[in-house]
């Protein structure tokens, strides 16, 4: 899979396939959500197949395998973990 990683300068990491498919990292969507990367990573990992991969990418430091958080994921959470975003995401159309 074609990846392109992207970091805000909060440190919001967010990666795209050739597709055109978000994805977020789980630093990314911890930044994203106000929760902690490491409340993140244990949700993550009981969720169900798919809805998490894992996947190297080039992440500045090198090429590592991170978990990426699906769109259909990030839609779930974000609604609970910080609505204030997820309206602003909404409004401006953001997939």
């Amino acid at each position: 899979m074609n990846l392109s990683r992207f970091e805000t300068e909060d440190g919001v990491e967010l990666v795209i396939n050739e597709a055109g498919e978000s994805f977020a990292t789980i630093r990314g969507y911890a930044r994203l959500s106000g929760k902690s990367a490491s409340t993140i990573s244990r949700r993550s990992k009981l969720v169900a197949s798919g809805a998490v991969l894992n996947s190297e990418i080039d992440t500045g430091y090198g090429v590592k395998v991170v978990a990426l958080l699906t769109e259909d994921i990030i839609a779930d959470w974000i609604v609970k973990d910080n609505p204030t975003l997820a309206r602003a995401m909404l409004k401006a159309g953001i997939r």
